[in-house]
């Protein structure tokens, strides 16, 4: 009885510890979703646990191509990519902060990938639009992770 007391113990702390090995995404600036008045002068990503950027792209949606049930499921946008700097991918952090050119009026769609502290890939995407109608805040909600 002791020795699988132990052995569960033991196998509950290894197992408990695995989905703490990579590093999700704690938040990110402009908030998925939102809709800001003022174009951001960057984006922010902060992880739960450091991790390298190896890969980020902005575009700027340039028309739906979801009039039919057919592009809805095949997501046939038009896209036009926002050129970066590279300067932000692979340095270790909780926190990556990346300067944007000035951006106009729009839907914009980031995708990322990244490196975890164990080496594991993982990648996320979030969309912001850019509208007179939205809000003065670009939907940060949260503390730093430093």
């Amino acid at each position: 009885m002791k020795k699988s007391l132990i052995l569960f113990f033991a196998m509950f702390l290894t197992y408990s510890n695995l989905g703490h090995a990579h590093s999700p995404v704690g938040f990110v600036i402009p908030k998925d979703g939102s809709v800001i008045k003022q174009a951001p002068e960057k984006l922010e990503i902060v992880f739960t646990a450091p991790a390298k950027l190896i890969k980020l792209e902005l575009f700027r949606v340039i028309s739906s191509g979801k009039s039919s049930l057919i592009g809805e499921l095949l997501g046939s946008e038009k896209l036009e990519e926002i050129p970066l700097d590279k300067s932000h991918l692979m340095k270790e952090g909780k926190r990556h902060l990346i300067r944007v050119p000035v951006l106009d009026m729009g839907i914009y769609r980031t995708s990322w990938r990244a490196l975890s502290e164990d080496g594991h890939a993982i990648k996320g995407d979030f969309a912001f639009e850019i509208s007179v109608e939205g809000t003065d805040s670009a939907g940060a909600v949260g503390e730093l992770l430093e």
